[in-house]
């Protein structure tokens, strides 16, 4: 009898993007989830949608102002017109990424990973290092597994009595590429967050000497237990800093976004506490949903931004679809992931924030 991770690998493998190769001035845009390949229209994701703007150098920043500005039509002119001139005269080829009927991903990367390479490369990682298994999905050309490593972590400093750690890594395979990640697993609260550090893995290929660099620069990341180095100061740093009005409100809307009601779901207050803030500052004479983007960034509240990471971490790591939210588990990996690029922001709102001198706080300028 197979187990359920004998199960999901054998769908992994079964449903693994097909790929194809072409020119690029074979792909062409007919609407935003519609490329014509080769006279075929097959319709294609966002993600493939950004990865052709990276090919073409356009900033989707830049594509989203035209759209806004000029139209649908005329972004959609745009970019197909510079893909037709840069394919032309460039004589560029890619490789596309099919599955589902669609388009996934869209790549000048030749070299691609297979499903079953990649689940062998990820059994040999695991024996290797002792890991368990703790979390798997797959979708749109993608596998994903969580694997934790048994030892426990303290980070040393200050008011952290509490802050204990499992840490382990994050195996992906996306449209034939693999990436391998840290994974910090919070044992408080059991909250997990995905990692992006200096220690992140990327392979293109399974060739022998691929291979045995990856586990070469794995060794020195298992001998300190996965801790990636930049970790540490992060989390103090989130734990000595006050959370922004508009960090906490950005934290509730990313929560509530996966309510199944139009309106907020009473449970997000116990994860991000947005209302009690919105209150006080209302007691104050003080509308939050009147402030500038600037003024509630400058706003501090009673939260850590270590709370609020934690509070996306507890929502992002446990079931609550029987609480009125819909999350897949897929869709929790992300939000894990998303926690972590927030812990590792290069500023958080109110850090080196100077407190005001006593006789200045209630003073009159006049």
């Amino acid at each position: 009898m197979k187990t359920d991770f004998e199960t999901f690998k054998q769908s992994s493998i079964e449903n693994q993007p097909v790929f194809y190769d072409t020119a690029l001035k074979n792909v062409e845009v007919a609407d935003l989830d519609v490329f014509t390949v080769e006279g075929t229209p097959l319709n294609v994701t966002p993600q493939a949608r950004n990865e052709l703007h990276d090919i073409l150098n356009v900033p989707n920043s830049f594509a989203n102002h035209v759209e806004n500005t000029l139209g649908r039509d005329a972004r959609l002119g745009i970019v197909d017109s510079l893909r037709s001139a840069i394919s032309e005269k460039n004589g560029i080829k890619v490789k596309l990424s099919l599955a589902n009927d669609k388009i996934v991903g869209i790549n000048r990367d030749f070299r691609t990973v297979k499903m079953e390479g990649f689940f062998e490369l990820f059994e040999m990682f695991m024996n290797r290092y002792d890991l368990d298994v703790t979390k798997y999905s797959n979708g749109f050309g993608m596998s994903e597994i969580t694997a934790k490593s048994p030892r426990q972590v303290n980070i040393d400093g200050k008011n952290l009595p509490d802050e204990v750690f499992n840490t382990g890594v994050t195996f992906r395979c996306k449209n034939g590429k693999v990436s391998v990640n840290p994974y910090i697993f919070r044992l408080v609260c059991t909250n997990g967050m995905i990692g992006r550090y200096e220690e992140n893995q990327q392979l293109s290929s399974t060739q022998k000497d691929v291979v045995a660099g990856f586990f070469k620069n794995m060794d020195k990341l298992a001998e300190q237990s996965f801790m990636p180095d930049g970790l540490r100061n992060h989390v103090l740093r989130a734990i000595s800093t006050r959370a922004s009005v508009d960090e906490v409100f950005k934290a509730r809307e990313l929560i509530d976004s996966y309510s199944v009601t139009k309106f907020t779901n009473p449970l997000v207050e116990s994860f991000v506490p947005a209302e009690e803030i919105k209150d006080a500052y209302a007691k104050n004479g003080y509308d939050v949903n009147e402030m500038s983007i600037t003024q509630r960034k400058s706003c501090m509240t009673n939260l850590r931004y270590w709370d609020v990471i934690n509070g996306l971490t507890r929502f992002a790591s446990h079931d609550y679809t029987s609480d009125g939210f819909k999350i897949s588990e897929r869709e929790q990996m992300d939000l894990q992931q998303q926690a972590g690029l927030l812990l590792q922001r290069k500023t958080i709102d109110c850090e080196n924030r100077i407190p005001t001198p006593p006789q200045f706080s209630s003073a009159m300028l006049n």
